[in-house]
């Protein structure tokens, strides 16, 4: 194998990238669309949620168990329904989220210091999404509940007393403010690669069959791989820029901060657009027209690295088989680096057996195309 040789299908290539008029839509506008799309289209944010009430008992005590629930951010009071049949009508069309259900007598059995029942409806068509409103809604009924309690207890006692002989206090690490966009833009970004350098690289090896030109590399003196790696490197350098640009997108246009290392960050990015490149040259083996390799490279990046990569889900909490496929795909290793890169500052020696997988799948995929690139 001859660098000469690479080097000379590398400029080739390149010449064709710069004449190629959709070189632009494909290299720069289709990553910053997804970007664009995916960080502000996935979030795990659940504020306003829309709330509304029955109030059958009418009274001071019951307005301020309401108030509790609407005079927070986490809820906004859009009804006072009339029935329990309205309310399930709201919640059937999708129009609410929480449903709150005072009884009557409910302030007599306060004063009485009997147990007072409050019925809560939550939607929970989305567990996610139903289990943080559940938190939101105990959390809130928490602190009535305590205000109610001291209120009474120092009209018997004359004076209040400490609830909580033990206070806790949380900090948030590595998220302080729990923006979804602090874990989800960053999560995007190995999406994103995982895709874009695949495609590029499948059209590219299929348009030279459609086109014929493919036979130049079967009568030349050049080997498979010298072939294989000339084709790649101007898509490995488009895509590392790429991951630049997207970097940058996301500290600038969504104000994720880097606290990371750059290095760490380009090392890991250049090995996996590698290996995602690398997915396209092995699509491309068995593909005779493009519209054939892009939709087999959509599903075999794109769908997988949504899934399996972290950004929606963490793996600890898939089922077995799940986690055993995400470990397959190396979106999932270069999540972990990449978000250890923009919240952790891990350095790179946390991310020793990540890079290694990421060089192992690497060799792995160039080596089957390698090998799958016949030449007669």
């Amino acid at each position: 194998m001859k660098l000469r040789r690479i080097r000379a299908v590398a400029l080739c290539e390149a010449r064709q990238l710069r004449r190629d008029p959709m070189l632009p839509i494909r290299a720069l506008g289709v990553p910053i669309t997804l970007m664009l799309l995916f960080g502000y289209g996935i979030t795990f944010d659940v504020e306003q949620l829309p709330t509304a009430v029955i109030d059958h008992d009418r009274s001071a005590t019951s307005r301020e168990y309401i108030q509790a629930f609407t005079g927070n951010r986490s809820f906004d009071l859009v009804r006072a329904a009339a029935s329990e049949d309205e309310l399930e009508d709201l919640l059937r069309q999708g129009q609410l989220r929480l449903a709150l259900v005072i009884p009557p007598g409910f302030e007599r059995e306060v004063f009485r210091s009997r147990p007072a029942s409050v019925q809560i409806l939550i939607d929970g068509v989305y567990p996610y999404r139903a289990d943080i409103t559940r938190g939101y809604a105990l959390t809130a009924h928490a602190h009535v509940a305590e205000a109610i309690l001291k209120e009474r207890l120092e009209a018997r006692l004359g004076a209040a007393p400490e609830l909580r002989p033990i206070e806790v206090r949380t900090r948030y690490l590595y998220n302080e403010d729990l923006r979804s966009a602090n874990a989800v833009v960053p999560g995007v970004i190995p999406v994103v690669l995982m895709m874009t350098p695949a495609v590029m690289m499948a059209v590219a090896i299929v348009r030279e069959k459609e086109l014929g030109s493919i036979f130049n590399f079967l009568a030349s003196p050049a080997t498979r791989a010298e072939f294989v790696l000339g084709k790649l490197v101007p898509y490995v350098a488009i895509s590392l820029w790429n991951a630049i640009l997207l970097a940058a997108m996301a500290v600038v246009v969504f104000d994720v901060h880097f606290k990371g290392s750059p290095l760490l960050y380009l090392v890991s990015s250049a090995i996996y657009v590698t290996a995602t490149a690398s997915i396209g040259l092995l699509v491309s083996a068995f593909s005779r027209s493009q519209i054939a390799a892009t939709i087999g490279t959509f599903v075999l990046t794109l769908l997988p690295s949504f899934l399996y990569s972290g950004v929606l889900m963490p793996i600890a909490n898939m089922e077995p088989t799940g986690r055993v496929m995400a470990h397959l795909f190396p979106g999932m290793y270069q999540n972990k680096i990449v978000i250890g890169a923009f919240l952790k500052n891990l350095p790179m020696s946390a991310f020793t057996n990540e890079l290694l997988i990421l060089l192992l799948f690497a060799a792995t995929t160039l080596g089957a195309g390698i090998l799958l690139m016949r030449k007669r």
